[in-house]
């Protein structure tokens, strides 16, 4: 398998950012914490000890298996709104994935992406302030061709495993996409709707631990949620809830 070659993303990447690739680090996101001074950059490796997820999970980051990176800017105006900066990146990654393998995949709002009703990636997005200054930090992991799990994941981890390596390719992709948000972030919703896997579903959702449900009917411009809970209209905004598809 080919390795994440560092010189083609530099010709590739179209805006001028630093690149550092690893053969094997902890975390991508741990390592742009170490390094905010070459803001903007992307950190990228073939293998993490430590991935990390959203709420303290784990996630698992095998050597050749998938992409580990993560991307690294300093946070201006436009990247405030971490809820619609989140649903952009995921957007960025289900549309390389199509544009890339004819593979149409799907999002779990607000930035799970799955295929074959099993999530093939997850985004953590991090803000750091350092010295008055504000960074945020943008992980993305992918998992591209199966690897073990254990039992009790089988129906939860998925793959896309498409046969050719296009890594190098993916990543050139969806980081263009992703450097692209400031002119596409009043634009993007409607196209985030054509991936959504909740959209006009019924779905279980929480708040402050208290369960309800409903029937998603929107996504609004804010990437907020858009619930119809009996005669009342919810607007979920991430963090505040978990979402889980209604067993029928």
């Amino acid at each position: 398998m080919e390795n994440i070659n560092q010189n083609y993303l530099k010709n590739h990447i179209l805006q001028n950012i630093q690149i550092r690739t690893y053969s094997c680090i902890d975390s991508t996101n741990n390592e742009a914490k170490r390094n905010l001074d070459l803001n903007p950059c992307l950190f990228v490796a073939e293998e993490q000890t430590n991935g990390r997820g959203r709420k303290g999970r784990s996630f698992y980051s095998p050597r050749d298996k998938g992409i580990y990176m993560t991307l690294l800017l300093e946070n201006n105006d436009d990247l405030n709104d971490i809820v619609k900066i989140t649903s952009y990146a995921s957007l960025c990654v289900v549309k390389a994935i199509k544009k890339l393998t004819n593979i149409q995949t799907d999002i779990k709002w607000v930035n799970d992406i799955y295929y074959q009703d099993k999530k093939i990636c997850g985004i953590l997005i991090e803000r750091v302030l350092l010295n008055d200054k504000a960074y945020l930090i943008i992980g993305i992991g992918l998992n591209l061709y199966p690897f073990s799990v254990s039992e009790d994941l089988t129906n939860i981890v998925g793959f896309l495993n498409f046969k050719d390596d296009i890594r190098n390719q993916l990543i050139v992709e969806i980081i263009n996409n992703l450097l692209l948000f400031s002119q596409n972030k009043n634009s993007y919703i409607d196209e985030y709707k054509k991936y959504s896997l909740l959209l006009n579903k019924e779905i279980n959702y929480y708040i402050n631990d208290e369960a309800y449900h409903g029937k998603v009917i929107d996504i609004d411009n804010d990437a907020h949620l858009i619930v119809l809970n009996g005669n009342k209209i919810d607007s979920l905004s991430s963090g505040e809830v978990t979402v889980r598809l209604k067993k029928d």
